[in-house]
């Protein structure tokens, strides 16, 4: 018996990476054990110290916001996702409580996909595995997070000269323009 939900669940995240790598017996294998979650503009999906979730999540429609709290208690946005953006990916890449909490900003579907799942199907998928390194460390570079660079690739140093190949330099401005904020 076919099972519409998975189907279009499924088509959804076919369109984002890092599903979009996948094969499509993978991805409704996924999709099958997917929750959907309904939220309310205000609504938290999960707070910053919560210990962490057995799920990643992606958005389906809406936006969720991702807020850092200070030593105060002042919420600060940190980053708005929307349609096929993934967030919450801490505990896919390391089992660790949330740093920041997140909060739809307007009446929301989100996808909750299962991290046990998620692994078993990607195990041996290096490109998904790339991705999410990737894009954990590319979100994990801000002053809310506990993480320490000189550990987030510790795994991919190089090992020899053909893996230091791999690496590109990155060419920078030495004296950049600088003005003023109300220059015209």
């Amino acid at each position: 018996m076919k099972n519409s939900i998975a189907e279009r669940i499924s088509d959804f995240l076919k369109g984002f990476p890092p599903f979009n790598l996948l094969k499509e017996k993978h991805l409704l294998e996924i999709a099958t054990e997917v929750n959907i979650i309904y939220l309310e503009k205000g609504d938290t999906l999960y707070k910053k110290d919560e210990s962490f979730h057995e799920y990643f999540y992606i958005v389906r429609n809406g936006g969720v916001s991702l807020y850092h709290h200070d030593a105060d208690g002042n919420q600060h946005m940190v980053n708005i996702n929307d349609a096929g953006d993934i967030f919450g990916v801490r505990p896919l890449i390391i089992k660790e409580n949330y740093k920041l909490t997140a909060i739809a900003n307007e009446e929301s579907i989100v996808y909750a996909i299962p991290i046990d799942i998620f692994q078993s199907v990607t195990k041996n998928n290096v490109k998904v595995h790339k991705y999410l390194i990737t894009s954990f460390a590319s979100n994990a570079y801000d002053p809310y997070t506990a993480e320490e660079n000189t550990k987030i690739f510790v795994d991919y140093l190089p090992n020899t000269s053909q893996d230091i190949a791999n690496f590109q330099t990155a060419n920078y401005t030495k004296n950049p323009v600088c003005c003023k904020e109300n220059a015209h």
